[in-house]
């Protein structure tokens, strides 16, 4: 599980995210594993090149946010994204999908904390 913060220069632009962030690996979300790429029902995915895919695999039905290797955001929109070597994806669905449309934008960084799983 993942909190995951948002700055934006060095204002930040929201509290902790309330909704617990998955790995997208069945081991660790269990709930995820009957949806493409792994990323269930009003859930938050984070992906990394660790996942060990080239894509993230999701459907049309959330969106992604795109982070660089310094977890600065340079896209917003889609699904099914490419995983470059250093990326961070922030995949919502739902209630996950909401909160990266309304509080995730390019430009602004991308702070995990807790279990890296």
């Amino acid at each position: 599980m993942k909190t995951v913060w948002l700055k934006s220069s060095s204002l930040l632009l929201c509290c902790a995210l309330t909704l617990q962030a998955q790995c997208p690996i069945a081991a660790t979300n269990p709930a995820g594993t009957l949806f493409p790429g792994g990323r269930g029902e009003d859930q938050l995915v984070v992906y990394t090149d660790s996942y060990g895919k080239s894509t993230t695999g999701t459907n049309e039905y959330g969106v992604e946010a795109i982070a660089n290797a310094d977890h600065v955001v340079t896209s917003v929109g889609g699904n099914n994204s490419p995983i470059r070597k250093g990326d961070v994806i922030l995949s919502g669905h739902g209630k996950g999908r909401d909160w990266i449309l309304e509080n995730v934008r390019p430009g602004a960084k991308l702070v995990l904390q807790g279990n890296q799983a």
